[in-house]
């Protein structure tokens, strides 16, 4: 019995039957890469960076002033080498990125088309890349044609505008991870999986260990952080109302016309070309330079060309190492700046917040502290106040020195407590008991 590693413990944003198609293929491309003969090189090894991850996977498409950008199958933050070899459809988010801080650098540029066709994706650099186009100083406009679904949708909502062909499915709002429990597989064949960990849910969900509740509530707790700031995003990006976003967290998707009608795009159009000519060209400020010639930016483009993807792969993995500080860094990129000036300003916008974060838990602990002293004053009047009322009760409930429990004088004798006889002095004792007094039903003379 062979049992296949499989990548779906990764969390995702996709369509539940297109993560396990996924899946299956990214275990059959995986297995294929490792028993490959490449002694003979493929055509795409022959690229001087390809096994340093600097092969180009995406590229922009110039039709007109508009900056056309194809993202084709599942999002995932990086492609890996193995699925590049196999020429296949996968978006590569930081590639992206990169591509969308070129389009802003180049003056020809006047909008920037994302095409998509997307199932979703994974978790992992999908709100990077969405900070990145909410970022951009160009406008983005997307153009969804056949599915714009969970991390599609999260990134599209990001742009000034969302366009659909008329039979695309939009939605699939939500996230979900699936745990694969082999542990009776690996029993059946006679292998026993174990981990030594920390501790902790540390290397739970291992394959080939049985998945416990723990191991699923753990997940689960990912999960619902990640749904929540998927709604946020929705909710705020595109201008809803949260509560009618909560509602749309179902997992569902609607054809463009519905989807429209529900705010998650803007526009249903029969084809790319239509959408091209509604792109939001009225609302870009004119800023050509009056001086240059078509040859001079002609010029300038190719001069930009032969750097800037080096430049902007830097930028790119700038936001992803940086996510919260992302419209700053792509400003700053927009102003020329070089990667250590950005570097230095996002190092001490993190000082800052520090200090900040620092400064907040010193009040707050101080102002806790204020409030322990508070709490420890009051109980202490509390247990004064208790004390005072034992006090008043033991004097309501001892007895007089020289009155037995009859009303008699101690000293004729009777019975008293053990309490009482105490009080007495030594002679009041011997006077108590010559008399014939007892104490608690016992005749005890003091020695």
């Amino acid at each position: 019995m062979k049992i296949k590693n499989r990548v779906l413990p990764i969390l995702w944003a996709m369509s539940c039957g297109h993560v396990q198609d996924f899946d299956q293929s990214l275990a059959e491309m995986k297995e294929s890469w490792l028993s490959a003969d490449r002694s003979a090189k493929h055509p795409m090894e022959q690229a001087e960076d390809f096994f340093h991850g600097r092969k180009a996977w995406h590229s922009i498409e110039m039709q007109g002033s508009n900056a056309v950008i194809d993202m084709v199958g599942p999002f995932m933050a990086r492609v890996p080498v193995y699925m590049r070899w196999f020429s296949a459809d996968v978006v590569d988010m930081t590639e992206i990125s990169a591509l969308i801080l070129e389009a802003n650098a180049n003056e020809d540029v006047k909008i920037i088309i994302l095409r998509i066709d997307s199932p979703g994706g994974t978790v992992a650099g999908t709100a990077e890349l969405a900070a990145v186009v909410a970022a951009s100083e160009k406008p983005v406009v997307v153009h969804a044609q056949g599915m714009l679904a969970s991390a599609a949708l999260w990134v599209a909502a990001a742009a000034d505008k969302v366009i659909a062909t008329e039979m695309t499915y939009v939605g699939s709002i939500g996230a979900y991870r699936v745990l694969y429990d082999y542990s009776k597989a690996y029993e059946a064949v006679g292998v026993g999986a174990f981990v030594v960990s920390s501790g902790g849910v540390k290397g739970k969900g291992v394959e080939g260990t049985e998945i416990d509740q723990e191991t699923i509530d753990d997940a689960q707790k990912d999960i619902n952080a990640i749904n929540t700031k998927f709604i946020d995003h929705i909710s705020s990006a595109r201008g809803l109302d949260r509560e009618k976003v909560v509602s749309y967290n179902t997992g569902e998707w609607w054809l463009a016309e519905e989807a429209k009608e529900m705010g998650l795009i803007d526009e249903v159009v029969p084809s790319f070309d239509v959408s091209v000519a509604a792109a939001p060209e009225e609302d870009i400020a004119e800023n050509e330079p009056a001086n240059n010639t078509q040859s001079e930016r002609e010029e300038s483009a190719t001069n930009q060309g032969e750097h800037t993807m080096l430049e902007t792969v830097a930028v790119a993995a700038l936001v992803a190492a940086h996510p919260n500080h992302a419209a700053h860094i792509v400003a700053q990129a927009g102003k020329g700046l070089e990667q250590d000036a950005i570097l230095a300003g996002v190092t001490q916008l993190e000082q800052d917040a520090a200090v900040a974060a620092v400064t907040e838990r010193a009040e707050k602990a101080e102002a806790d502290n204020a409030a322990a002293v508070t709490r420890a004053e009051k109980a202490e009047a509390d247990l004064a106040t208790a004390n005072e009322r034992l006090a008043k009760l033991g004097d309501v409930a001892e007895v007089p020195d020289d009155v037995n429990p009859d009303g008699g004088d101690a000293s004729a004798g009777g019975m008293i407590t053990q309490a009482a006889f105490e009080k007495m002095d030594h002679a009041a004792q011997m006077t108590f008991m010559d008399g014939g007094g007892t104490i608690e039903g016992a005749a005890v003379r003091p020695s």
